[in-house]
């Protein structure tokens, strides 16, 4: 369920679980779920990131709390985010840090910008 109460509908079988993407041999020493609410949950991660993928609560202020926590914690690299058309936090995330979008990912209802010795 949405922050509406709306079922989304995943295009992933949901049998396939969170995380199902991150490849088992390759990369699962290097990644860890947290689940809960990303309001304390990321209140107590420390440290730098190098990628964050924003596609949980699709409110405006969730977005942009998720958004500012990210680039907090990021010299470089990129930011994503998932059904940008919800409402204008991506947008004025963007506009508000002067962060180039990345081209490919503006005809997919999905988000990235680049962010380079912020």
């Amino acid at each position: 369920m949405n922050a509406d109460g709306v079922l989304d509908r995943a295009h992933v079988d949901p049998s396939l679980g969170p995380g199902w993407v991150v490849p088992p041999k390759d990369l699962r020493t290097n990644w860890s779920l947290i689940l809960g609410d990303s309001k304390e949950k990321l209140k107590e991660l420390g440290g730098d990131i190098d990628f964050f993928f924003h596609d949980s609560e699709h409110s405006y202020s969730h977005m942009m709390l998720e958004y500012e926590w990210a680039l907090g914690h990021m010299r470089s690299g990129v930011i994503c985010s998932d059904d940008i058309s919800w409402n204008r936090a991506f947008m004025d995330f963007r506009k508000n840090h002067g962060l180039k979008e990345i081209e490919w990912a503006k005809d997919l209802d999905f988000g990235a910008v680049s962010v380079e010795n912020y």
